[in-house]
């Protein structure tokens, strides 16, 4: 309870004891026995209006500093609902990575996260089109694009108690290894942390809502070097768990293969029969049977199935890029 006011009230006060109480324990007042009522009374008068005076500053900076970020945040969701769509999808993430490199999550890196696409507000609105479109971008677009975090940056510094907050996003799209920088030499372990995690976040985010499943869109990462802080990367395969396992395919009976897992229930097409459960591991048998049914009853298609990442990898085409 580091906010209580402390008061001691001693029948040996001596200067020894009164030093160590005031210096080590923070003592408010010492009082000495006997002690009349009214000196008492005054003394805890006296001590309740110091928890006042303490508790009022930290309530009007933590308010102050919560209606900020609400306001902010609220104003981001109206303005550009996609961009706060964005934010929102990745503070479960940044919560759980975080906690899985360092046993907490700060709030400054939850608050990073909010308002990790603040400069948004600040791009026209035919370049915020194009990006919700994944469509290509010009030189000119690029350079406001890589530009939002410094606009996001400087607003957020205004705000008191937020400079770490304003660091942190002001370097997301910080490379690991330093790489692309024109500003400044930072890299590695020197960049924030939430900046690493950002910077994973991010680009995962842009991989699956351009329509990579979860765990290719993290395959593709991995292949990037330099791009990624290493741990930050288990971090997020730990987090996603399974789901980091296998791609998310849909298929006709005729391309299915040994190894897939259905990821939805096999049905008749005509009377919604179930032929095989969810969960259900593809072996040839199972394949031969789908597609003879196929052929003289019907099978709902397409059908939904997991393919292991390292049968995935093989079969796909050469990765493609990040999403600049």
């Amino acid at each position: 309870a580091p906010d209580t006011v402390r008061m001691l009230l001693t029948g040996y006060a001596d200067v020894e004891t009164s030093i160590r109480a005031v210096n080590e324990g923070n003592i408010f007042r010492l009082l000495t026995k006997p002690i009349q009522t009214e000196d008492l009374v005054r003394a805890l008068v006296g001590a309740i209006r110091q928890y006042r005076l303490v508790t009022a500053e930290k309530e009007l900076l933590e308010n102050t500093l919560q209606g900020s970020i609400k306001l902010v945040t609220d104003v981001l969701s109206l303005a550009d609902p996609v961009a706060f769509g964005r934010s929102s999808r990745l503070v479960n993430y940044m919560d759980e990575v975080s906690r899985y490199l360092t046993g907490e999550t700060p709030w400054e890196l939850i608050t990073a996260t909010m308002l990790s696409q603040l400069g948004y507000l600040t791009l026209p609105e035919s370049l915020r089109l194009r990006l919700a479109k994944q469509k290509p971008l010009s030189d000119e677009e690029q350079a406001l694009y890589h530009n939002h975090p410094v606009l996001a940056s400087e607003m957020i510094s205004a705000i008191p108690r937020m400079d770490k907050v304003a660091e942190i996003i002001r370097r997301q799209q910080y490379r690991y290894d330093g790489a692309e920088q024109t500003e400044e030499q930072i890299k590695e372990d020197d960049l924030p942390l939430g900046s690493r995690i950002l910077k994973v976040l991010l680009d995962f985010d842009s991989l699956v809502t351009a329509g990579e499943s979860k765990g290719k869109a993290l395959l593709i990462m991995q292949e990037q070097t330099g791009v990624y802080d290493p741990q930050i990367i288990t971090a997020l395969a730990y987090v996603l768990g399974a789901e980091a396992d296998f791609d998310h395919l849909q298929a006709d009976v005729y391309q299915l293969k040994e190894g897939m897992i259905l990821d939805e229930d096999l049905l008749c097409s005509r009377k919604n029969r179930l032929l095989l459960a969810k969960g259900h591991h593809l072996n040839a048998a199972a394949i031969q049977f789908i597609r003879n049914y196929n052929r003289v009853v019907g099978v709902r298609q397409p059908v939904r199935v997991l393919v292991p990442l390292i049968k995935a990898q093989a079969q796909a085409p050469a990765t493609k890029a990040l999403p600049r």
